[in-house]
């Protein structure tokens, strides 16, 4: 599924979300977020783990806060005018993918990313 950036969603990328939205449907270990990068053609999937924050900044991220995933963004204002444009429209576009995001964070400062800043930006989305 190819996205406006021209970018493809890699289905297993697609698979692995799905399977965070529905936790306990026979998996050992529950998805606590998943951070997706983009590997052209696609978007692919970085890493994904059951812990709840991690310490490092990624491009595209994925959290569950217990209510609904939060997709965040991460786009520094440092980076290549080029890289920003094509993370800005696959992130836009991942945003009509993915099912059930409970609210979307874009970021691009290091102050945007602390736990508490995400939370008081979730607090003030509405959570449908």
């Amino acid at each position: 599924m190819s996205l406006a950036s021209g970018i493809k969603l890699n289905d297993h990328a697609l698979n692995e979300y799905n399977r965070l939205q529905r936790p306990g449907t026979g998996d050992k270990e529950i998805l606590r977020y998943i951070i997706f990068k983009i590997e052209d053609p696609e978007i692919v999937i970085d890493r994904q783990e059951n812990r709840q924050v991690k310490g490092e900044r990624d491009p595209t991220e994925v959290y569950d806060f217990g209510s609904k995933p939060v997709l965040m963004f991460w786009n520094p204002e440092d980076a290549a005018v080029r890289d920003r444009m094509l993370y800005a429209a696959s992130f836009d576009a991942i945003k009509k993918k993915f099912n059930g995001i409970g609210a979307c964070i874009q970021t691009s400062d290091m102050e945007d990313l602390e736990l508490n800043v995400i939370q008081q930006k979730i607090d003030t989305k509405s959570l449908k």
